[in-house]
């Protein structure tokens, strides 16, 4: 007796586990149709500037990107093994880009690019990065390079709100708004706009590739960077390296003596020329420097972070004019200890005769 009220508890319990777990079914993501564009300050969660646009606005306001005709690919993972691991990375980066690319049509796609839609809160400037975050939990960053410094081999980073087939982002494209890269069609055997995996390879930072995952393998591919659903974009600000210099005085007369100041960002490094005549004077942070000449100087100063160098030049910094004539010096005239005994009785006997003269008078 007590074993079947226990199974029909049981029973009870998991029919209501199941009814619990019918009720907590998440929907799917719907797409989305306004991106809102927040830029970060060096901290990180200062605000700079933000905007929300939905898509009527940017096609109204910001060049379409698209002509309803032409379609755009990505490319999907290379699924090749090989038992040397420099020959199947070459596989799976599938340079010739003739591999799993016709099955990834993202369709004839009008939008935006994101350069423009970062410009509305000020843009990015090199070494910021743009994150791009999905409804769905899904989100990416992308350096300035990418975004801004794009070839015409992995194209623009577009921000599709419309498809021929489907319609705008408020009717019937479900994946939209969704991120498209408007490839060239120079590689592909079949002359696809196909945004490859080995363009992406070339275009951009190790760090910034991306792996489908199987099996324990790491395959790269660009359709897993197409994120969709996209109503947010991130811009972070980062101080970069940047040469840069003050000194104490500009101008002077020879020799004049120069202070200069280090103002570079991120610098560990640092190649001074005073004279801007290609020899390297100083390495020190903040070297002085004595202009024994007159004439107008450029300076130049190359800083390094172990990774990059940067240089900055001012030109006809420095004005150095003549100094003051110096003031000529005699030789003294050294005389004997007798001569100078006779020339002072002399001038005493001159003396003692002009009294005479005067005391008869």
């Amino acid at each position: 007796m007590r074993r079947a009220k226990a199974d029909r508890s049981v029973r009870q319990g998991l029919l209501a586990l199941v009814l619990v777990a019918g009720m907590l079914v998440i929907p799917a993501a719907a797409a989305t149709t306004a991106v809102h564009v927040i830029k970060y300050d060096t901290d990180g969660t200062t605000v700079l500037d933000e905007v929300t646009v939905d898509y009527l606005w940017m096609e109204a306001n910001l060049p379409v990107l698209g002509d309803g005709v032409t379609h755009y690919y990505h490319q999907g993972p290379v699924f090749i093994d090989d038992p040397d691991e420099a020959t199947e990375q070459a596989l799976r980066w599938n340079p010739a880009e003739d591999t799993n690319v016709d099955t990834k049509d993202m369709g004839a796609v009008k939008g935006t690019n994101a350069k423009d839609l970062c410009d509305l809160v000020g843009g990015m400037d090199e070494g910021d990065e743009a994150k791009f975050k999905s409804i769905d939990g899904w989100n990416k960053y992308f350096a300035y390079e990418n975004v801004y410094g794009y070839s015409s081999r992995e194209g623009p980073i577009v921000l599709a709100w419309w498809r021929p087939d489907k319609g705008y982002v408020s009717e019937g494209y479900n994946d939209g708004i969704r991120m498209v890269w408007f490839a060239d069609d120079s590689t592909n055997p079949w002359g696809y706009h196909a945004f490859g995996n080995w363009d992406w390879h070339e275009a951009a930072d190790e760090q910034y590739w991306y792996y489908y995952y199987s099996g324990g393998e790491m395959y790269p591919t660009t359709t897993g960077l197409s994120g969709k659903y996209i109503p947010e974009i991130s811009i972070y600000s980062h101080d970069v390296l940047s040469a840069d210099f003050t000194a104490d005085v500009t101008s002077g007369s020879a020799p004049l003596t120069v202070q200069f100041t280090d103002a570079s960002t991120l610098a560990t490094g640092w190649a001074w020329d005073f004279e801007n005549d290609g020899v390297i004077d100083s390495t020190d942070q903040n070297p002085s420097f004595v202009y024994n000449a007159a004439g107008t100087y450029t300076v130049s100063l190359t800083v390094t972070d172990g990774s990059g160098c940067d240089t900055e030049v001012k030109t006809d910094y420095i004005t150095v004019t003549d100094g003051p004539s110096p003031v000529p010096e005699f030789p003294s005239l050294a005389l004997p200890a007798a001569l100078m005994i006779g020339i002072a009785g002399v001038a005493f006997g001159l003396r003692s005769r002009s009294r005479e003269g005067t005391e008869k008078q």
